[in-house]
């Protein structure tokens, strides 16, 4: 992936952009956030080797189309970042296209274990969770916005 981002388990927030007769029914694969955490600091089986709960999850966006259909080579084109870092999102498709994007953390990644290789669970901030600073705000992305305006942020409210 590009810019060192790992999207995987479920670090990373994918979805599949609506097939419509204005995209020629083009598969265009979106990828957003996931875990900017260095090679070596993931450790090995044993655990990782820092705290993951300490690095700033990714705000990076990325489209892939697999199938070009101008029979181009597939690459990845950039996105508009998230308005927030996220790790662990999930996109919602709505009704009208546009993708809900909700949940997450601003810090670490998936996973959860009894400790890292520097602290044991009693000290970890959220038990045995490898991510922390949950997102809580939803935004919405809209596929068919000009690129720079594709990411629209929504208040909560609280009582």
């Amino acid at each position: 992936m590009p810019n060192g981002v790992i999207r995987v388990y479920p670090s990373g927030t994918t979805a599949m952009l609506p097939l419509s007769p204005a995209n020629n029914y083009t598969p265009t694969v979106l990828f957003c956030g996931g875990s900017a955490i260095a090679d070596p600091d993931w450790g090995d089986y044993a655990g990782f080797a820092i705290d993951t709960w300490t690095v700033t999850a990714s705000r990076d966006c990325q489209r892939l189309t697999p199938e070009p259909s101008d029979g181009s080579q597939p690459h990845y084109e950039q996105a508009d970042d998230m308005i927030e870092p996220r790790t662990m999102g999930q996109f919602i498709i709505l009704p009208t296209g546009k993708i809900l994007l909700l949940n997450g953390g601003q810090k670490g990644t998936a996973g959860y274990a009894l400790s890292t290789k520097n602290t044991a669970e009693p000290n970890m901030p959220f038990g045995r969770s490898f991510a922390t600073d949950p997102v809580l705000t939803p935004v919405i992305y809209d596929p068919k916005a000009p690129k720079g305006s594709r990411n629209v942020r929504y208040a909560t409210q609280t009582r």
